[in-house]
């Protein structure tokens, strides 16, 4: 570390811009936070940063976190347990500004001298010589060896186009709250806020911001004239389809993303029950809904594995209900980088029978003609088809609907399975976050 601190700073970013990307770094590979609240903390902390510099340490961090097990193949067996975390850390960065192409590697010898620069730039053809298919896969995109293998297994050909797409960073795409504004009224707003925005591809309500800014800071935002939503997650909402003036269940409500969209579709009027195990993700629903000028959402905190009894007792009368259930959130990797080295291979079994758990109880809640829909922002068939699958053959009381019946042919047919029986999402298609979603009805 003497000879860090001695050399010259060849590196693209300041000084107080590379201690920000090191501080946030530690933080993300210790502890449990995703690497968007933790740098929404430090930039309401270090207000030395202005909005270049913000932008810098956000590209960066998120870029490191991509790339992780790029950077420590990289750096080989120079790296070792016994180095002490600032070590580490900053042969990390290097690697990041190296492999990036923001440094030449002799530049890096001269701040950082001991790791072989060259072969660390060298690192795109090293991997390519790796005679391992799943190990290739892995270093290549930078997952742990079992997703590697899993995207492999599970989407053949289109597998190194998918996890490519995992690696780019994601659109700031919003929602119209169009309780108050049309989307091309809002994209005249926020031009007077000097932001362009471009209409999304599919989802009617949403726009995609030209540049990534702090949204939350305009005061469209602070006037609920839209929501931060990706366009899966608007396509997801659009698909509860809510008669006019009838009662929806948003049985995993979180902070109420689905469930404000679902409010608006219904114009204010019929209710939305939002609930969810966690209080503080619905007082943040709460914030929202009063933001947003709905008065059609009512949120309750449930218990893990029951309903309360003001919902028990509408077993059977209800029109739809969403279960965005619990899931391993691999859909949304661009956003959440962190996910594939948080996640373990054997959590993975352990979440269908928690997914099928929750969609019975909705199922239960269903009145004839109901329908209920079933979401998660993975890309697994495990998680996704095998459940539903499941759920029909045990309930003869179900059947599927086309999402072609919901939306007609075609709006849906580009977002479907061939079949038109499932939503399906990816980035590499359709640039949205990966999402899956079907719909059962009750018969009549």
């Amino acid at each position: 570390m003497g000879a860090m601190k001695a050399s010259p700073q060849p590196d693209p970013h300041r000084p107080h811009v590379r201690q920000a990307v090191l501080h946030l770094w530690r933080h993300a590979v210790v502890g449990r936070d995703f690497a968007t609240d933790l740098i929404a903390h430090e930039f309401r902390r270090n207000r030395q940063l202005g909005s270049h510099d913000r932008r810098a340490v956000a590209e960066t961090l998120y870029s490191m976190l991509r790339n992780w097990r790029r950077l420590v193949w990289a750096l080989g067996s120079w790296l070792t347990d016994s180095q002490t975390h600032e070590v580490q850390d900053f042969a990390l960065y290097m690697a990041h500004c190296v492999t990036s192409g923001l440094i030449a590697p002799e530049k890096a010898e001269a701040l950082f001298p001991g790791p072989n620069w060259a072969a660390v730039a060298r690192l795109d053809q090293r991997i390519e010589a790796v005679g391992d298919p799943v190990l290739q896969f892995g270093l290549r995109h930078s997952l742990p060896d079992w997703l590697a293998a899993r995207l492999q297994e599970q989407f053949g050909r289109d597998a190194d186009a998918l996890a490519a797409s995992l690696n780019q960073r994601a659109p700031l795409t919003v929602r119209a709250n169009t309780l108050k504004i049309s989307r091309d009224e809002l994209a005249g707003r926020l031009e007077q806020e000097t932001v362009k925005a471009t209409p999304t591809r599919f989802a009617p309500d949403g726009l995609h911001f030209d540049s990534h800014i702090n949204a939350f800071a305009l005061k469209s935002f602070r006037d609920g004239l839209f929501e931060v939503q990706d366009e899966a997650s608007q396509l997801a909402s659009l698909l509860v389809a809510p008669p006019p003036g009838s009662v929806v269940v948003d049985l995993c409500a979180g902070a109420g993303g689905k469930t404000l969209a679902i409010a608006a579709q219904l114009k204010n009027k019929g209710r939305v029950l939002a609930l969810d195990v966690h209080s503080d993700r619905l007082n943040e629903l709460v914030r929202r809904a009063r933001r947003a000028g709905t008065s059609n959402i009512k949120s309750m905190q449930i218990p893990q594995d029951s309903l309360p009894p003001p919902v028990e007792a509408m077993t059977g009368r209800i029109a739809r209900v969403l279960t965005d259930v619990p899931c391993s959130g691999l859909g949304a990797m661009r956003r959440n980088p962190e996910t594939r080295w948080r996640l373990q291979e054997e959590e993975i079994s352990k979440l269908p029978p928690l997914q099928e758990s929750i969609a019975r109880r909705g199922v239960s809640l269903l009145g004839p003609g109901g329908r209920l829909v079933y979401a998660t922002c993975t890309l697994l068939r495990e998680e996704n088809e095998a459940v539903v699958e499941r759920l029909l053959s045990s309930d003869a009381s179900l059947e599927p609907v086309r999402i072609t019946e919901i939306w007609g042919k075609e709006f849906a047919a580009p977002l479907c399975d061939p079949t038109g029986t499932y939503l399906k999402l990816f980035p590499h298609v359709h640039g949205t976050d990966g999402f899956f979603a079907a719909v059962l009805r009750k018969k009549r």
